[in-house]
């Protein structure tokens, strides 16, 4: 057993490197489960990763839907106090759009094992900060946003009860979807220059510059802006 140092979890937050791999897809912004696992089995060697099982079977099938959970336990301590510090993840089977899967196949099971897998592990600290900007579009995709519910009411010349901060908001999650959307780092520049002064809000930054860096890796021989 490997002797740590106490604030295991402030170790993990401050692990490198983690954003210049993260992949956008479909919107989305992810953490490859292996890039996570082998960050985390270097600081940690004696890390484990769990399965669970239900009835034998790596996935859970309620009334809800199917969900998979994994179990990440770490071994923390200062030589005199070490303990096992157990993080679990249960995870919906999802799609690509994060919508729940009706009639999952082994491939749709292993793939959100995996993603279980980045959150456990994400709860120790490693790659948590990837995390906190994370959309909530499986929770909100079906609500109108601010500018939607702004613009039908001067339709109909009805008062909307919409406030300046939601509409600019709605602005923003446009302006991000839009650079998400870049295959290129001219395309984002160009979004960047439409969008700028939201470049002064740090949570909006901070997904410019996690997309950036992710179509950096792709093409390495660009000048750098960050």
């Amino acid at each position: 057993m490997t002797n740590k140092k106490e604030n295991y979890f402030k170790e993990l937050t401050e692990v490198k490197g983690l954003a210049d791999t993260v992949k956008v897809k479909n919107k989305f912004n992810y953490l490859p489960w292996a890039v996570a696992v082998k960050a985390l089995r270097l600081v940690h060697p004696d890390a484990t990763i769990e399965i669970l099982r239900f009835d034998g079977m790596p996935f859970l099938k309620t009334e809800l839907g199917y969900f998979v959970e994994v179990r990440v336990s770490v071994f923390s301590g200062d030589g005199e106090r070490i303990g096992i510090v157990h993080h679990t993840c249960l995870m919906p089977v999802l799609n690509h759009i994060n919508k729940p899967i009706e009639k999952p196949n082994s491939f749709d099971i292993n793939r959100s094992i995996q993603r279980a897998t980045c959150k456990a592990i994400a709860q120790h600290g490693l790659g948590i900060n990837l995390f906190t900007d994370e959309p909530l579009d499986d929770l909100e995709e079906d609500k109108p946003d601010a500018i939607e519910v702004y613009n039908k009411h001067i339709e109909k010349n009805q008062p909307a009860n919409v406030s300046e901060a939601d509409l600019d908001q709605a602005d923003k999650n446009k302006a991000l979807d839009k650079a998400r959307a870049c295959k290129t780092l001219k395309a984002l520049g160009t979004i960047r220059k439409t969008y700028g002064e939201y470049e002064q809000d740090q949570d909006y930054y901070q997904q410019i510059k996690i997309i950036y860096k992710a179509l950096k890796a792709k093409q390495p021989d660009t000048m750098p802006d960050f």
